[in-house]
């Protein structure tokens, strides 16, 4: 969903899939898709991609190395799309009651992967994940203390968390749109 300056009027597309995993963003960005969401999307130079909790709790290593195929695939369509640039954010990690210390290390794994892997010059990869997982105590990998919210299910990033990493977003996006006009 977009909203306006205002936030008053909303925009809403349709995802293939319905829903922001890797493999729903590889079908949008495939050259067989072809919609107004496309469309719309590779009019604009950059372009910022986050799939959410499902990239968190990686059950398998067969599921992860389907999700680096998918990265992959996406990064194939913006190798050929070289005038836009591509910002993944890494999917955070998730509270200790919604995973478990394997799929958390698996997580991490597509973590450094991703930010890790050689992509073309226009894809860039912000780690949302490293910044808000715990790299130490007894929940390695998964959400920090610190930037959970009370309820111990929910996973989502506290004010904390976006205090101290908003920011480095915001920055990340002004480098990247500089590299436009050089």
């Amino acid at each position: 969903m977009l909203r306006d300056t205002n936030s008053s009027r909303k925009t809403n597309y349709d995802m293939p899939g319905s829903n922001t995993t890797p493999r729903d963003y590889a079908t949008l960005f495939s050259d067989a898709y072809t919609s107004l969401f496309k469309d719309f999307v590779m009019k604009h130079d950059v372009i910022i991609i986050k799939s959410c909790y499902p990239n968190s709790n990686i059950k398998s290593d067969d599921e992860l190395q389907t999700i680096k195929s998918h990265y992959g695939s996406i990064a194939s369509f913006f190798a050929q799309h070289s005038n836009k640039q591509l910002i993944i954010i890494t999917s955070p990690p998730l509270v200790p009651l919604r995973t478990n210390t394997a799929n958390a290390a698996r997580a991490r794994e597509l973590a450094l992967w991703l930010s890790h892997e050689t992509f073309n010059a226009n894809i860039n990869v912000f780690d949302f994940f490293d910044m808000l997982a715990d790299h130490a105590n007894d929940h390695v990998n998964m959400l920090r203390r610190t930037y959970r919210r009370l309820l111990p299910f929910d996973s989502h990033p506290n004010k904390q968390a976006s205090k101290n990493i908003a920011p480095k977003l915001v920055r990340r996006i002004i480098d990247v749109a500089a590299r436009l006009s050089t």
